[in-house]
């Protein structure tokens, strides 16, 4: 009977010990603008190198703060992307310690320029006159280049 004691006991133990290994280390942080000013719905990703796929992801809710679990351990990346902005990226270390604090993340506008604005008017396709309803045919786009 003690024995049969002991092997639950180490058994409880080893179980424990690897649940604690597998537990997820958890990551938050809040994302905003360069005025400050939140940034909602950003997707927030933990991968293990650039090219890889995702370990964790989330999504910043409406005042720009989030929260991802991962079971990962070691140097990751974590990849902010939103629509407008540059693409964050920075490299971190999760290890056995508690959750992970990123502070706020600021995200640079993605500034395009356009060489040019052409602007176009084109006739309606079907005009209604008084007496009779004009469809032009020369306007259809499937049309062009045949005959």
């Amino acid at each position: 009977m003690l024995r049969f004691k002991w092997v639950c006991l180490f058994s409880f133990v080893l179980i424990q010990g690897l649940y604690a290994q597998n537990e997820a280390v958890e990551t938050k942080g809040k994302i905003a603008d360069e005025k400050g000013h939140p940034i909602a719905f950003a997707s927030v990703f933990i991968v293990r190198d650039t090219a890889g796929a995702p370990l964790a992801g989330a999504v910043s809710d409406s005042t720009g703060v989030f929260t991802l679990k991962c079971a990962q351990r070691g140097t990751v990346s974590l990849v902010v992307k939103c629509l407008g902005y540059q693409t964050y990226k920075k490299r971190i270390a999760l290890g056995k310690g508690g959750a992970v604090d990123m502070g706020t993340l600021v995200l640079k506008p993605l500034e395009q320029k356009l060489s040019g604005v052409a602007v176009v008017k084109r006739r309606p396709l079907v005009e209604q006159k008084i007496d009779r309803l004009v469809f032009h045919a020369a306007d259809v786009v499937g049309a062009e280049g045949g005959d």
